[in-house]
């Protein structure tokens, strides 16, 4: 079961990255990040949270954000 809960998440998170990456304004982008927190926070991931959070501070479709976003999900894949 904790095999198949990890594969929900990393799929789940892989889409709001996605999300993430085509948004075409600023809602849109925290939207997608604030669903990315809200995933991190119901499987305990901090450093996913942290990252949703510095994504919603920081400039909308910041590269350097979604590499980052995106490392973290494939550690944790």
């Amino acid at each position: 079961m904790a095999m198949d809960l990890r594969a929900v998440f990393a799929t789940s998170a892989r889409d709001l990255a996605d999300l993430m990456r085509r948004a075409r304004c600023d809602a849109n982008w925290n939207v997608a990040a604030l669903r990315l927190k809200g995933l991190g926070a119901t499987f305990g991931v901090i450093s996913l949270i942290e990252l949703a959070e510095e994504a919603m501070a920081g400039a909308p479709g910041d590269p350097a954000v979604l590499r980052r976003i995106n490392a973290a999900i494939a550690a944790i894949a």
